[in-house]
């Protein structure tokens, strides 16, 4: 029996760069385009017709070259999900 066939939809790109602190998701997938001369669009949406299994983190990490946890701790939108952050109101304790 074969293993199933599981095609590659996002690889990375020849110029790797690192997302700048607090740095918007959309901001920075415009400087990796434009660092690799690729329209944005490109990198939003990299096969018409396949689906990628990874999330946006990980798509970003790969196309990127920058690991996970860096990409996390950049981009406020994931930062919360990174340090396991409620989005509730902090409790005080008496000290």
């Amino acid at each position: 029996m074969s293993a199933r066939f599981e095609p590659v939809v996002v690889r990375p790109l020849p110029r790797p760069l690192k997302p700048f602190p607090q740095e918007t998701e959309s901001s920075f997938l415009s400087r990796l385009a434009a660092a690799n001369a690729m329209p944005v669009q490109r990198l939003r949406q990299p096969s018409h017709w396949l689906t990628s299994r990874l999330d946006p983190i990980d798509q970003l990490s790969v196309l990127s070259g920058q690991p996970r946890t860096t990409i996390q701790y950049a981009i406020p939108r994931w930062e919360n999900k990174s340090w396991n952050v409620s989005n509730g109101p902090l409790a005080l304790t008496p000290g």
